[in-house]
């Protein structure tokens, strides 16, 4: 998935963006049994304290199999 990630990425850069990128390690640890629970709750939550820290965002793209929701 990570491949995927930077090739959008690249391209968004190339369209002049700026491209931050957030993995696992970045939205804390999570038990196995109850992942798919709260990791779409920290997922917003990441991106909006980003936000307050570095500005808003012109896109959001997540690769998460319960991303669905956020659309």
């Amino acid at each position: 998935m990570s491949r995927a990630m930077y090739l959008a990425g690249d391209a968004l850069a190339r369209l002049g963006h700026t491209v931050e990128y957030a993995f696992a390690d970045h939205l804390g640890p999570a038990p196995a049994k109850v992942r798919r629970f709260v990791i779409p709750w920290r997922v917003p939550a990441l991106v909006r304290r980003w936000s307050r820290l570095r500005g808003r965002y012109d896109v959001v793209e997540v690769h998460e199999p319960l991303s669905a929701g956020y659309c």
